[in-house]
């Protein structure tokens, strides 16, 4: 059984928070504060009385008499079974190559990706932050249309014929 020395208690709540159960409350008295126990819900993990800096509170045992049914509240230990033999088998041997893999991909993946990532979503930023042009600010601009002097080929050359000597 756990109980608070209503004297020696200085009502600093260190035991409502080291209790799991919620088994600790703070009283106020005309006085002054101190810790009450609700015996209920009390599991007697003895959490507060580990907690408690002024050691008000204690725990005391309650002896047995003989023959006597005592309720206990711990959970019951389930019964051993003979054990079940096991098949031992031996550990393979991991190839080289596979280590070695491993350390790329664990560098590549702290490494590369991250500066890749970055690099994309920067770029996707910078086209998104680009002004779309509007059909107002925009000049439309036509290539201009083809006449006789501007060869079909695009070299920009006029080609001129000559007269070659001897009656042609």
């Amino acid at each position: 059984m756990i109980y608070v020395d209503e004297e020696r208690c200085s009502g600093c709540g260190a035991c409502v928070e080291a209790c799991p159960a919620g088994a600790i409350r703070l009283t106020e008295d005309e006085t002054r504060t101190y810790a009450e126990i609700d015996e209920e819900r009390c599991q007697e993990c003895e959490a507060c009385v580990e907690a408690c800096p002024e050691e008000a509170i204690m725990s005391e045992v309650v002896p047995t008499i003989e023959g006597e049914l005592v309720q206990v509240k711990a959970a019951p230990v389930p019964m051993l079974s003979e054990p079940q033999p096991r098949e031992v088998r031996p550990a393979r041997a991991v190839p080289k190559a596979l280590t070695w893999l491993g350390t790329v991909l664990a560098f590549a993946g702290r490494e590369i990706v991250p500066r890749v990532a970055a690099s994309l979503l920067d770029a996707w930023d910078r086209r998104a932050s680009r002004p779309t042009p509007s059909s107002s600010d925009s000049i439309s601009v036509r290539p201009a249309p083809r006449t006789a002097a501007d060869p079909a080929d695009g070299s920009g050359r006029r080609h001129r014929w000559r007269r070659r000597q001897g009656g042609r």
